[in-house]
């Protein structure tokens, strides 16, 4: 389901940039083919990721390889 929302989204985006820019459809159309070449089979891009941080005092830390996060933070007590 996300990766159908996604790719409708980018379809928009691709939509307006080719009607605000008709004369990238080209240069458009080569970065598709780009991507497409480099896609693993199944279209799943994403791939292992390793995220190293260091805090100190009252640091708060959010971080995220990938997708949709939402981070609320409370001020230090």
């Amino acid at each position: 389901m996300a990766a159908a929302r996604q790719a409708a989204a980018w379809r928009t985006r691709f939509a307006d940039l080719l009607e605000d820019a008709p004369e990238r459809a080209e240069q458009l159309r080569d970065l598709v083919a780009f991507v497409r070449e480099r896609m693993p089979a199944g279209g799943v891009a994403a791939g292992q990721v390793t995220v190293h941080a260091t805090a100190s005092g009252h640091a708060q830390q959010a971080m995220q390889g990938q997708g949709e996060q939402h981070s609320t933070f409370q001020a230090p007590r």
